[in-house]
């Protein structure tokens, strides 16, 4: 319970934050990163849910002060205050507004871009009532309109989340889907919210609502497609019931290959009546005799069941959890391919800081072939929890949400800040360019494919030398190298056979660092 109030819920108990605010940026050709630190004790915390590119130049993203009464860890809340900050990519602020209604007290605030706009949606409240409510803004953060929705609450406890609300943008229309209360809401292109439902499943007696885990629309018909994790439905463009599968764990029916738990509600059509999917696949894949517990991109159906398995990540997701953006999900369409992102977080993560957080960057073109899976490793004492991705129109990555510093920490809930990341481009790690001690990355590699080297790239300031180990499966030492060039380290392994190779980075002692390469 701990940790999934720590991971899936905006509602943090925490009493960790600050009483001096500031800004941090650092910047390079390629990418750039924003760090929102609380660096004293207080009882407010400072994050983001939300960073969207205006240019090149400058973004918008959102700041989050979550104020506490005390300083445990069930501490009660005091307020959630939005505001929408407009910054060069350095970190220097050009315009920020409060996100505030006349009627209502505002908390839980999601926010999106859709076209020229930035909507915020999340809950308000009254004396006597409850609203899910919609405010847009335009680029220059001026107050355009706001729309408010009565919602019945299941509980009255103080600021209660919404949970988990999942976006889909398309062409014409923008997406909103509530996991816990059944809503879905339909905005067009000048903001407006043109449609409201509560999903249902008629052809039962009691008429019961759909808490769907993921969805899709089909951008030909309007259909919405969805799974509750036992069952896949079908809405019409109006949200009407259409039909419902019970599917179970969905696999690809008689091929022998595991089943794909969750798709993070990152569906991409794909024509044909079907769509591209990346999630988590657990089960047996007897083909190859192996058990698998990781993450994956595949095709599925108008059912949104599998039809075949694309790629699938070397990646043990025993040892982590599998998240991804937990409101944009992780798929994303750019100019020149499909781009997924995902995080890999130690499910022991403050047990002697013995597993490190990941970030999985990966690129496959439109015919689905994989041009490359990055994987950026971090300090053992560093956390990211990411809350919103978009990608740019220049096919970079751009992340926001919040993160922990567990060396600087001195109670619960450690050293909470937030940050805003531009990984570039070709998702290298050099495009961050910052102190480690900032950024909390301390090396990346490509791991998928690797042709003639094995490289691996740290942080510029790193002024350690590590030992850098490949070997077989059968654990033979193929390879060792420990002279860097600067920031990178190249081994050569044109000669070893095609295959899955193991590596360690070492600090001379003991292996800090270990994963696994393909080699084409």
């Amino acid at each position: 319970m701990m940790k999934q109030k720590l991971y899936l819920s905006y509602k943090w108990t925490i009493g960790l934050s600050l009483i001096l605010l500031w800004t941090s940026a650092f910047s390079q050709s390629k990418g750039y990163y924003i760090h929102l630190e609380n660096t004293n004790l207080d009882r407010t915390v400072l994050t983001s849910n939300f960073a969207t590119e205006v240019n090149s130049d400058e973004v918008i993203y959102s700041r989050i002060e979550h104020r506490f009464k005390g300083l445990s860890s069930e501490s009660e809340t005091v307020s959630l205050i939005t505001k929408l900050i407009h910054s060069n990519i350095d970190g220097t602020i050009l315009n920020s507004t409060l996100v505030e209604s006349d009627s209502l007290e505002l908390f839980e605030l999601n926010v999106y871009r859709f076209k020229d706009m930035i909507i915020v949606n999340g809950m308000g409240r009254s004396l006597t009532n409850y609203y899910i409510v919609s405010m847009v803004y335009d680029l220059d953060l001026n107050y355009l309109k706001s729309q408010n929705f009565y919602y019945a609450k299941r509980t009255n406890t103080d600021y209660s989340s919404i949970y988990r609300v999942m976006v889909k943008v398309l062409p014409k229309n923008m997406y909103l889907v509530h996991n816990d209360n059944s809503m879905v809401m339909r905005y067009d292109t000048l903001g407006n919210v043109e449609k409201t439902a509560i999903l249902r499943n008629p052809t039962y007696s009691n008429n019961p609502t759909v808490n769907l885990d993921e969805f899709a629309v089909n951008p030909e018909t309007g259909e919405l497609l969805g799974f509750d994790g036992l069952a896949t439905y079908r809405f019409d463009k109006d949200f009407k019931f259409i039909s419902y599968n019970n599917t179970g764990l969905r696999s690809i029916y008689n091929s022998n290959l595991p089943s794909w738990l969750n798709i993070f509600s990152g569906y991409e059509y794909i024509g044909n009546d079907q769509y591209l999917g990346w999630g988590h696949i657990f089960g047996l894949d007897s083909i190859n005799d192996l058990t698998l517990n990781t993450l994956g991109l595949g095709v599925f159906n108008s059912d949104l069941e599998p039809v075949k398995n694309i790629s699938i990540i070397d990646f043990d997701l025993e040892e982590s959890s599998d998240i991804a953006c937990r409101s944009t999900g992780g798929l994303f369409k750019g100019t020149d391919g499909y781009y997924t992102f995902s995080e890999g977080i130690p499910k022991n993560e403050y047990e002697n800081y013995l597993l490190s957080s990941y970030f999985f960057v990966n690129k496959y073109d439109f015919e689905l072939n994989t041009i490359w899976q990055r994987k950026f490793i971090f300090r053992k004492d560093y956390r990211y929890l990411q809350l919103y991705a978009e990608l740019t129109p220049t096919n970079a990555f751009l992340i926001s949400g919040e993160n922990w510093d567990i060396s600087r920490a001195t109670h619960w809930p450690f050293h909470v800040g937030g940050h805003i990341i531009n990984l570039g481009s070709d998702g290298s790690f050099s495009t961050l360019g910052v102190n480690k001690t900032e950024s909390g990355i301390a090396f990346s590699v490509i791991e998928n494919p690797v042709r003639d080297k094995f490289t691996v790239i740290k942080d510029i300031n790193d002024a350690k030398s590590y030992t850098v180990k490949v070997f077989d499966m059968q654990g033979r030492v193929m390879a060792s190298e420990k002279n860097w060039d600067t920031d990178r380290l190249s081994i050569g392994v044109s000669s070893l056979i095609a295959g899955t190779y193991c590596y360690t980075i070492s600090d001379g002692t003991i292996a800090l660092y270990s994963g696994k390469f393909v080699k084409i």
